[in-house]
């Protein structure tokens, strides 16, 4: 019992120190933000505060990113746009507005394909997929994520390959297929132990 204590006791203080820095990493970009002209780099760091809020503040992440989508659109800057809209589906997906994220997800994906940026693109798509998921329609979510493979194998991005095997896995698991949900999963494990991910 005691065992269990302290390991819980260490868990808590991992967990408030990665959020102090994490706290401190926002205040910092938010900082930034204040002094820099109306130009793209500010569209980039806007874009990088609201993919730091994404999980523990989506709601003030949806605020940056909308922020940053209005400034990119305003300087022709399509990138930014992709990147931002992103952001806005991410968060949208994380508070449970399936609809908007949705939407906001597919206008990323243009602007993607409109200055080929295939890592976003991969990172939209399979959002799309974390969206059908959350919707319960199986067959898209495989579907998107399917694709969203194919791009991050194409990119060599082993950390996103290993989060569509653990989302398939969590699909798989949800349909009461145990066994095939155990292979995606030791996949996932597999490529993160080989690029030093594991948690």
């Amino acid at each position: 019992m005691k065992l269990i204590f302290y390991i819980l006791l260490g868990s808590f203080f991992i967990l408030a120190q990665a959020l102090h820095a994490e706290e401190g990493k926002t205040d910092s970009l938010k900082e930034r933000i204040k002094n820099l002209p109306e130009d793209t780099q500010k569209v980039n760091t806007l874009n990088q505060l609201a993919y730091e809020l994404r999980s523990n503040d989506p709601k003030e992440c949806i605020v940056y990113a909308k922020q940053a989508q209005a400034l990119a659109k305003k300087l022709h800057y399509p990138a930014g746009q992709a990147k931002a809209l992103l952001r806005m589906g991410t968060a949208e997906t994380n508070i449970g507005k399936l609809t908007e994220a949705q939407q906001h997800l597919q206008e990323g994906i243009l602007f993607c394909k409109e200055v080929s940026d295939l890592q976003t693109m991969a990172q939209s798509v399979f959002q799309l997929g974390t969206v059908s998921k959350e919707q319960s329609d199986y067959e898209k979510a495989f579907a998107y994520y399917t694709m969203s493979n194919t791009l991050f194998t194409y990119l060599g991005d082993k950390k996103g390959i290993s989060n569509v095997y653990k989302s398939t896995g969590l699909i798989m698991k949800d349909r009461g297929d145990f066994n095939g949900a155990l292979k995606n999963y030791a996949l996932s494990m597999a490529i993160d132990k080989e690029i030093g991910n594991e948690e």
